[in-house]
């Protein structure tokens, strides 16, 4: 496994929500967490981003686009993607989240531009090839730190935090426990205090990854 010798941080500015949220989905086999929905769950880090943009809101249930993403001023092109369909043809939450299948692969290949993610092959069983994306060594170690101390206090680490900690996450890296009680804390602190990025996480959330994502539209 490649060690991470420069870790890019929430607080700096450097990472979006969906990006800070791979090396958490990812487990040693260099694979996604199932029992985290992860394909759901990171449609919903998606969502919580293009809020924070101020991208989108949530009314009710349903995402309203209220501004238009521009790669050219340094956003991810996906954003422009995500929010040109949905201007084109609106949904709901859940009826997103379902539509949304390329998020987990859109976040992957970020990550990996981002040296989060390491790509490469494995073999199950020593015989059948299958792709995996490999954490560097310490970087979920970093990101929780960056969570739990600077990137407390601002949007994207909350809205991080909620997820990593709402989905179990944090629990299945061998955290320390003071970390990842300092994870709860934020996560719950960010709770309590309205905002729509964290709302939209908890709709999200509620109605996909908790919820059931499979129902009729």
């Amino acid at each position: 496994m490649t060690t991470s010798t420069t870790t890019p941080l929430v607080s700096s500015g450097a990472l979006s929500v969906p990006e800070a949220l791979m090396p958490f989905l990812h487990n040693g086999d260099g694979q996604a967490f199932q029992s985290a929905r992860p394909q759901a769950l990171t449609a919903c880090a998606e969502i919580a981003e293009l809020v924070v943009r101020g991208l989108v809101r949530l009314d009710d249930d349903r995402l309203v686009v209220t501004g238009q993403a521009d790669a050219a001023a340094g956003r991810p092109t996906w954003t422009t993607e995500v929010t040109r369909e949905l201007t084109e043809r609106g949904a709901t939450v859940k009826q997103w989240v379902r539509r949304r299948r390329a998020a987990l692969e859109v976040q992957r290949e970020e990550a990996v531009t981002r040296g989060l993610l390491v790509p490469g092959r494995g073999r199950l069983l020593g015989l059948v090839p299958y792709p995996r994306h490999d954490v560097p060594a310490g970087t979920v170690e970093t990101l929780a730190h960056d969570l739990a101390g600077a990137a407390a206090t601002t949007e994207r680490g909350r809205a991080v935090a909620r997820l990593v900690v709402r989905s179990g996450l944090h629990r299945r890296h061998g955290l320390d426990t003071a970390v990842r009680e300092a994870l709860e804390a934020v996560s719950q602190q960010a709770g309590e205090v309205p905002h729509p990025a964290l709302d939209a996480i908890d709709v999200a959330i509620g109605i996909t990854v908790l919820g059931v994502v499979t129902g009729g539209e």
